[in-house]
Protein backbone atom coordinates (compact mmCIF):
# COMPACT_ATOMS: atom_id res chain seq x y z
CA UNK A 1 0.00 0.00 0.00
CA UNK A 2 1.08 3.89 -1.32
CA UNK A 3 3.89 2.39 -3.61
CA UNK A 4 3.92 4.73 -6.88
CA UNK A 5 1.43 2.44 -9.23
CA UNK A 6 0.43 5.04 -12.29
CA UNK A 7 -2.92 3.36 -12.99
CA UNK A 8 -4.23 3.25 -9.47
CA UNK A 9 -2.83 7.07 -9.57
CA UNK A 10 -4.60 8.39 -12.83
CA UNK A 11 -7.89 6.09 -12.74
CA UNK A 12 -9.01 5.84 -9.34
CA UNK A 13 -7.21 9.28 -8.25
CA UNK A 14 -5.48 7.42 -5.20
CA UNK A 15 -2.85 11.09 -5.22
CA UNK A 16 -1.27 10.03 -2.03
CA UNK A 17 0.47 7.31 -3.91
CA UNK A 18 2.56 10.64 -5.64
CA UNK A 19 3.88 11.47 -1.95
CA UNK A 20 4.08 7.59 -0.11
CA UNK A 21 7.24 6.54 -2.41
CA UNK A 22 9.48 8.51 -0.39
CA UNK A 23 8.93 6.85 3.05
CA UNK A 24 8.26 2.97 1.80
CA UNK A 25 10.80 -0.11 0.82
CA UNK A 26 9.72 -2.27 -1.68
CA UNK A 27 8.82 -5.39 -0.88
CA UNK A 28 8.30 -8.26 -3.69
CA UNK A 29 5.39 -10.70 -3.34
CA UNK A 30 3.20 -13.11 -5.43
CA UNK A 31 -0.13 -14.76 -4.32
CA UNK A 32 -2.61 -17.13 -6.02
CA UNK A 33 -6.04 -17.54 -4.70
CA UNK A 34 -9.45 -19.09 -6.14
CA UNK A 35 -13.03 -19.02 -5.70
CA UNK A 36 -13.47 -20.50 -2.57
CA UNK A 37 -9.69 -20.03 -0.49
CA UNK A 38 -7.39 -17.36 -1.21
CA UNK A 39 -3.84 -18.29 -1.20
CA UNK A 40 -1.23 -15.28 -0.24
CA UNK A 41 2.64 -16.76 -1.13
CA UNK A 42 5.30 -14.00 -0.11
CA UNK A 43 8.06 -14.45 -2.16
CA UNK A 44 11.57 -15.98 -0.63
CA UNK A 45 12.34 -12.39 0.21
CA UNK A 46 16.48 -11.06 0.20
CA UNK A 47 18.10 -7.89 1.03
CA UNK A 48 17.72 -7.48 -2.71
CA UNK A 49 14.17 -7.12 -3.13
CA UNK A 50 13.42 -5.76 0.80
CA UNK A 51 16.07 -2.65 0.45
CA UNK A 52 14.37 -1.25 -2.54
CA UNK A 53 17.19 -2.30 -5.40
CA UNK A 54 19.76 -4.62 -2.69
CA UNK A 55 22.09 -3.64 0.07
CA UNK A 56 24.62 -1.96 -2.06
CA UNK A 57 22.20 0.68 -3.34
CA UNK A 58 20.47 1.27 0.51
CA UNK A 59 24.25 1.85 1.81
CA UNK A 60 24.69 4.32 -1.03
CA UNK A 61 21.50 5.91 -0.54
CA UNK A 62 22.29 5.49 3.37
CA UNK A 63 26.01 7.85 3.00
CA UNK A 64 24.26 10.57 0.60
CA UNK A 65 21.14 10.91 3.29
CA UNK A 66 23.68 11.02 6.28
CA UNK A 67 26.49 12.98 4.89
CA UNK A 68 25.11 15.15 1.70
CA UNK A 69 21.80 15.69 3.69
CA UNK A 70 23.36 16.54 6.90
CA UNK A 71 25.36 19.11 5.69
CA UNK A 72 22.78 20.78 3.57
CA UNK A 73 20.48 21.02 6.65
CA UNK A 74 23.80 22.29 8.87
CA UNK A 75 24.46 24.71 6.04
CA UNK A 76 20.95 26.20 5.06
CA UNK A 77 19.13 25.26 7.58
CA UNK A 78 16.03 22.40 8.28
CA UNK A 79 13.27 24.13 5.79
CA UNK A 80 15.25 24.80 3.17
CA UNK A 81 16.97 20.95 3.38
CA UNK A 82 13.09 19.47 3.63
CA UNK A 83 12.04 21.40 0.26
CA UNK A 84 15.37 20.35 -1.98
CA UNK A 85 14.11 16.61 -0.41
CA UNK A 86 10.73 16.89 -0.89
CA UNK A 87 9.68 19.07 -4.05
CA UNK A 88 12.29 16.52 -6.20
CA UNK A 89 11.06 13.46 -4.19
CA UNK A 90 7.15 13.95 -5.79
CA UNK A 91 8.84 15.53 -8.71
CA UNK A 92 10.64 12.45 -9.69
CA UNK A 93 7.92 10.54 -8.37
CA UNK A 94 5.78 11.94 -11.55
CA UNK A 95 8.27 11.43 -13.95
CA UNK A 96 8.32 8.04 -13.21
CA UNK A 97 4.73 7.11 -12.94
CA UNK A 98 4.94 8.69 -16.81
CA UNK A 99 7.63 6.77 -18.08
CA UNK A 100 7.98 3.65 -16.08
CA UNK A 101 3.66 3.17 -15.60
CA UNK A 102 4.34 -0.74 -15.51
CA UNK A 103 6.44 -0.37 -12.82
CA UNK A 104 5.68 -0.42 -9.22
CA UNK A 105 8.30 1.92 -7.77
CA UNK A 106 8.69 2.81 -3.75
CA UNK A 107 11.71 4.39 -1.93
CA UNK A 108 13.76 7.86 -0.89
CA UNK A 109 15.89 7.87 -4.45
CA UNK A 110 14.07 10.76 -5.86
CA UNK A 111 14.81 13.06 -2.68
CA UNK A 112 18.24 11.65 -1.52
CA UNK A 113 19.11 12.37 -5.33
CA UNK A 114 17.53 15.80 -5.07
CA UNK A 115 19.93 16.94 -2.58
CA UNK A 116 22.94 15.72 -4.63
CA UNK A 117 21.81 18.11 -7.55
CA UNK A 118 21.44 20.19 -4.78
CA UNK A 119 25.18 19.66 -3.44
CA UNK A 120 26.50 19.86 -7.26
CA UNK A 121 24.72 23.47 -7.82
CA UNK A 122 26.17 24.67 -4.87
CA UNK A 123 29.73 23.34 -5.78
CA UNK A 124 29.29 24.80 -9.02
CA UNK A 125 28.13 28.47 -7.71
CA UNK A 126 30.81 28.54 -5.27
CA UNK A 127 34.18 26.45 -7.19
CA UNK A 128 36.06 29.98 -7.16
CA UNK A 129 35.82 29.94 -3.44
CA UNK A 130 35.58 26.11 -2.43
CA UNK A 131 39.24 25.87 -4.58
CA UNK A 132 40.78 29.24 -3.23
CA UNK A 133 43.69 30.11 -1.06
CA UNK A 134 40.99 32.06 1.51
CA UNK A 135 39.42 28.75 1.96
CA UNK A 136 41.96 26.49 2.10
CA UNK A 137 44.82 27.83 4.16
CA UNK A 138 47.01 25.29 5.90
CA UNK A 139 45.93 22.51 3.80
CA UNK A 140 45.91 20.68 0.62
CA UNK A 141 42.83 21.74 -2.34
CA UNK A 142 43.15 18.15 -2.88
CA UNK A 143 40.81 17.66 -0.06
CA UNK A 144 37.92 19.25 -1.75
CA UNK A 145 38.83 17.23 -4.86
CA UNK A 146 38.54 14.21 -3.13
CA UNK A 147 34.94 15.14 -2.10
CA UNK A 148 33.92 15.72 -5.20
CA UNK A 149 35.19 12.97 -7.08
CA UNK A 150 33.42 10.68 -4.30
CA UNK A 151 30.00 12.89 -4.99
CA UNK A 152 30.93 11.91 -8.93
CA UNK A 153 31.35 8.33 -7.68
CA UNK A 154 28.28 8.10 -5.99
CA UNK A 155 26.07 9.49 -8.63
CA UNK A 156 27.61 7.27 -11.42
CA UNK A 157 27.09 3.72 -8.58
CA UNK A 158 23.43 4.63 -8.51
CA UNK A 159 22.84 5.28 -12.06
CA UNK A 160 23.79 1.88 -12.41
CA UNK A 161 22.49 0.32 -9.89
CA UNK A 162 18.91 2.31 -11.48
CA UNK A 163 20.00 -0.60 -14.61
CA UNK A 164 18.56 -3.57 -12.53
CA UNK A 165 15.54 -4.43 -11.66
CA UNK A 166 13.84 -3.01 -7.84
CA UNK A 167 15.56 0.96 -9.19
CA UNK A 168 14.56 3.45 -10.42
CA UNK A 169 16.78 5.83 -13.10
CA UNK A 170 13.57 8.25 -13.75
CA UNK A 171 13.13 9.07 -10.13
CA UNK A 172 17.49 9.63 -9.89
CA UNK A 173 17.82 11.60 -12.68
CA UNK A 174 14.15 13.57 -12.26
CA UNK A 175 15.22 13.84 -8.47
CA UNK A 176 18.88 15.50 -9.58
CA UNK A 177 17.23 17.93 -11.82
CA UNK A 178 14.71 19.15 -9.74
CA UNK A 179 17.24 19.88 -7.09
CA UNK A 180 19.57 21.07 -9.37
CA UNK A 181 17.18 23.88 -10.97
CA UNK A 182 15.62 24.71 -7.18
CA UNK A 183 19.17 24.87 -5.43
CA UNK A 184 20.46 26.89 -8.05
CA UNK A 185 18.87 29.90 -6.38
CA UNK A 186 17.61 28.73 -3.13
CA UNK A 187 21.37 28.27 -2.20
CA UNK A 188 23.35 31.82 -2.08
CA UNK A 189 26.42 32.15 -3.68
CA UNK A 190 29.39 33.07 -1.44
CA UNK A 191 32.28 36.10 -1.93
CA UNK A 192 35.69 35.65 -1.06
CA UNK A 193 35.47 37.09 2.00
CA UNK A 194 32.99 34.25 3.33
CA UNK A 195 29.84 36.76 3.33
CA UNK A 196 26.79 35.74 1.54
CA UNK A 197 26.24 38.10 -2.11
CA UNK A 198 23.20 40.25 -1.04
CA UNK A 199 20.78 41.03 -4.28
CA UNK A 200 20.31 44.85 -4.62
CA UNK A 201 16.48 44.86 -2.89
CA UNK A 202 14.30 42.79 -0.67
CA UNK A 203 11.90 42.26 -3.87
CA UNK A 204 15.06 41.33 -6.19
CA UNK A 205 16.57 39.37 -3.70
CA UNK A 206 13.08 37.37 -2.29
CA UNK A 207 11.97 36.30 -6.41
CA UNK A 208 15.41 35.26 -7.24
CA UNK A 209 16.07 32.98 -4.35
CA UNK A 210 13.15 31.28 -5.45
CA UNK A 211 13.12 31.23 -8.83
CA UNK A 212 14.20 28.34 -9.43
CA UNK A 213 11.81 26.61 -6.26
CA UNK A 214 8.81 28.85 -9.37
CA UNK A 215 10.32 26.32 -11.89
CA UNK A 216 10.44 23.00 -10.20
CA UNK A 217 6.96 23.77 -8.99
CA UNK A 218 5.90 25.22 -12.88
CA UNK A 219 7.88 22.00 -13.49
CA UNK A 220 6.07 18.92 -11.43
CA UNK A 221 2.36 20.71 -12.21
CA UNK A 222 2.83 20.18 -16.36
CA UNK A 223 4.12 16.65 -15.46
CA UNK A 224 0.91 16.37 -13.79
CA UNK A 225 -0.88 17.07 -16.17
CA UNK A 226 0.75 14.84 -18.73
CA UNK A 227 0.62 12.18 -16.39
CA UNK A 228 -3.39 12.54 -15.81
CA UNK A 229 -3.46 12.76 -19.85
CA UNK A 230 -2.70 9.78 -20.22
CA UNK A 231 -4.00 6.32 -19.24
CA UNK A 232 -1.98 5.03 -17.08
CA UNK A 233 -0.89 1.86 -18.67
CA UNK A 234 1.21 3.31 -21.41
CA UNK A 235 3.95 5.03 -21.74
CA UNK A 236 4.45 8.12 -24.21
CA UNK A 237 8.31 6.28 -24.96
CA UNK A 238 7.53 2.74 -24.94
CA UNK A 239 12.08 2.20 -25.40
CA UNK A 240 12.43 4.43 -22.39
CA UNK A 241 12.44 1.81 -20.23
CA UNK A 242 16.24 0.87 -21.22
CA UNK A 243 17.28 4.33 -19.18
CA UNK A 244 16.08 2.54 -16.22
CA UNK A 245 16.63 -1.17 -16.55
CA UNK A 246 18.27 -3.65 -18.83
CA UNK A 247 17.51 -7.05 -18.43
CA UNK A 248 20.64 -8.97 -18.28
CA UNK A 249 22.55 -10.50 -19.83
CA UNK A 250 21.18 -9.40 -22.91
CA UNK A 251 22.72 -12.23 -24.81
CA UNK A 252 20.61 -14.81 -23.24
CA UNK A 253 17.54 -16.08 -24.34
CA UNK A 254 14.89 -14.72 -22.45
CA UNK A 255 14.36 -17.31 -19.89
CA UNK A 256 17.73 -17.83 -18.84
CA UNK A 257 18.29 -14.44 -17.81
CA UNK A 258 19.62 -12.83 -14.19
CA UNK A 259 17.38 -10.41 -13.93
CA UNK A 260 14.10 -9.17 -15.88
CA UNK A 261 12.65 -5.53 -15.90
CA UNK A 262 9.24 -6.16 -15.13
CA UNK A 263 6.81 -6.62 -12.02
CA UNK A 264 5.88 -10.20 -12.64
CA UNK A 265 7.43 -11.03 -9.23
CA UNK A 266 4.36 -9.40 -7.55
CA UNK A 267 1.59 -10.33 -9.70
CA UNK A 268 -1.68 -11.78 -8.34
CA UNK A 269 -3.89 -14.21 -9.94
CA UNK A 270 -7.16 -16.41 -9.13
CA UNK A 271 -7.25 -19.95 -9.49
CA UNK A 272 -10.57 -21.15 -11.07
CA UNK A 273 -11.11 -24.96 -10.55
CA UNK A 274 -12.83 -27.19 -12.58
CA UNK A 275 -16.28 -28.66 -11.34
CA UNK A 276 -15.98 -31.96 -12.52
CA UNK A 277 -12.34 -32.77 -11.40
CA UNK A 278 -12.02 -29.57 -8.98
CA UNK A 279 -8.43 -28.97 -10.14
CA UNK A 280 -7.14 -25.60 -11.25
CA UNK A 281 -8.41 -25.42 -15.21
CA UNK A 282 -7.49 -21.58 -15.87
CA UNK A 283 -6.16 -18.59 -14.37
CA UNK A 284 -7.27 -15.06 -13.79
CA UNK A 285 -4.07 -13.02 -13.68
CA UNK A 286 -3.88 -9.07 -12.60
CA UNK A 287 -1.28 -7.89 -14.77
CA UNK A 288 1.43 -5.34 -13.56
CA UNK A 289 0.07 -2.98 -15.94
CA UNK A 290 -3.38 -3.09 -14.26
CA UNK A 291 -5.11 -4.92 -16.89
CA UNK A 292 -6.74 -8.94 -16.30
CA UNK A 293 -5.63 -12.05 -18.47
CA UNK A 294 -7.80 -15.38 -18.22
CA UNK A 295 -5.86 -18.27 -19.36
CA UNK A 296 -6.53 -21.94 -19.82
CA UNK A 297 -3.90 -24.61 -17.75
CA UNK A 298 -4.52 -26.96 -20.32
CA UNK A 299 -1.05 -29.05 -20.70
CA UNK A 300 0.41 -27.60 -17.99
CA UNK A 301 0.98 -28.50 -14.21
CA UNK A 302 -1.99 -27.37 -12.19
CA UNK A 303 -1.09 -27.77 -8.57
CA UNK A 304 -1.19 -24.89 -6.36
CA UNK A 305 2.73 -25.10 -5.36
CA UNK A 306 3.46 -25.08 -9.26
CA UNK A 307 1.37 -22.29 -10.38
CA UNK A 308 2.61 -20.22 -7.53
CA UNK A 309 6.21 -21.19 -8.61
CA UNK A 310 5.01 -20.10 -11.98
CA UNK A 311 3.29 -17.02 -11.91
CA UNK A 312 6.15 -14.45 -13.09
CA UNK A 313 6.75 -17.08 -15.90
CA UNK A 314 2.83 -16.90 -16.60
CA UNK A 315 3.17 -13.03 -16.64
CA UNK A 316 6.28 -12.72 -19.04
CA UNK A 317 4.89 -15.22 -21.74
CA UNK A 318 1.43 -13.48 -21.51
CA UNK A 319 1.31 -9.82 -19.87
CA UNK A 320 3.52 -8.36 -22.38
CA UNK A 321 2.77 -9.69 -26.02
Amino acid sequence: MGAKQSHLIVNSYQLWRLFSPMILRKLSNSSLSDDTYLFAMISQCTCLSTLDGGIVHFLLNSFAIFYIGRAVEQNHGSFNAAILFAMPAVGSTIISAIFLPQFISVGASGGIFGLIGACVAEIIKNRKLLFSDFINKGRSKRHHTVIVMILVLDIFLNLLMGLTPYTDNFMHVGGFVLGFICASTMLGQVNIEGEESRFKSPATSLFTRYFGLLVCCICIIVSTVILFNGDGITSPCEDCGVLSCVSFPPWADYDKKWWYCDDCGGVTAFGIRDEVTNEYSSLEMECPQGHTIVFSLDGLENSKVALQQNLSIFCRERCFN
